[in-house]
């Protein structure tokens, strides 16, 4: 990191000074890999960044989400820094209760604590040849809750209209509290269940290679801090990254993810919230949960056995 140990982090200026050092002669660079780089919160960078092409808007989240439904389809973006969820849909059904939202519509099937939701942006840039317009939500540690992505140009008027509606203050700071109490991808509730550290990456690796091989519907849940997104249906594809070691592409039309299994420092048998069958747990070394992957909502005995022997040989043989 630029920022070193004990010096206090880049600001203002400077930091946006230094992020543009660091793009030259190198073109897009993802906004967290940025951050990480210069030792700010994701939500710091973005904010230093306003002007054409990045707006600060209101945190007003209920009306901002409830606008996406004029976009029709998008791509959601949901990450933990150990995986990246990409489906595709529209926020076909919205509801809120308190401060938890669900939208769902297609692929995405996600929820939201929006009590941990602090800063919102609309920006349009410039990746790999293509303009891409896109809103996105920070939590209150500042890092990426949620970002939705346009999926077609005929929404992009629609979206400039919204951004002009909904534009906030430029020089508001961005709140980052670096709160830790409890949240969605705590690992604490799972501290007294069974646990398997060994060749961990490997065993989770061998799980989702053999619900692709016995065509098991899987509930898959990928929680964040602040967001957490649900698929219920078959896997398709697993794949090894190259630019990226240690990580696959697990792939299904609609729904795409990049999983990091390399950082998978433990696996965690637990009994399923949906079913009578059991769910594995992937945890990070940081104690955070990756993700939870169990058996959908196919009550065939051939599909219980199936998954059970997926769990049996893949995860705790």
């Amino acid at each position: 990191m630029i920022s070193t140990t004990g010096a206090a982090p880049l600001q203002g200026e400077e930091l946006k000074a230094a992020w543009l050092r660091m793009k030259e002669g190198k073109g897009f660079i993802p906004l967290k890999i940025g951050a990480d780089t210069l030792g700010v919160p994701e939500a710091v960078l973005q904010n230093v960044l306003q002007g054409p092409g990045i707006v600060r808007l209101r945190s007003e989240f209920v009306p901002l989400l409830e606008s996406v439904r004029q976009f029709g389809k998008i791509m959601g973006n949901l990450r933990n820094g150990h995986f990246v969820a990409l489906p595709v849909g529209e926020f076909s059904e919205l509801s809120f209760e308190g401060d938890i939202a669900r939208a769902r519509g297609g692929s995405i099937d996600v929820s939201f604590n929006l009590a941990r939701w602090s800063s919102a942006f609309g920006v349009t840039e410039e990746s790999r040849g293509a303009l891409r317009r896109n809103l996105c939500f920070f939590d209150d540690c500042g890092d990426a809750a949620y970002k939705v992505i346009l999926w077609s140009k005929e929404a992009d008027d629609i979206f400039d209209k919204l951004v002009e509606k909904f534009k906030g203050n430029s020089d508001e700071k961005v709140v980052t509290s670096g709160s830790n109490h409890e949240d969605w991808s705590s690992a604490e509730k799972y501290q007294d269940l069974q646990s398997i550290s060994d060749d961990a990456p490997k065993r989770t690796e061998s799980l989702f290679r053999a619900c692709i091989e016995q065509e098991i519907n899987v509930e898959w849940y990928i929680p964040t801090r602040a967001a957490a997104q649900t698929y219920r249906g078959p896997l398709r594809t697993m794949e090894a990254r190259k630019d990226l070691e240690g990580w696959f592409d697990i792939l299904y039309p609609h729904f795409m993810t990049h999983m990091g299994v390399a950082e998978v420092a433990r696996c965690v048998i637990a009994p399923s919230e949906t079913s009578q069958s059991q769910s594995v747990v992937m945890i990070a070394g940081n104690d955070r949960v990756i993700c939870v992957l169990g058996l959908g909502s196919d009550n065939r005995p051939a599909a219980k056995d199936a998954w059970a022997e997926a769990v049996t040989s893949g995860v705790i043989g």
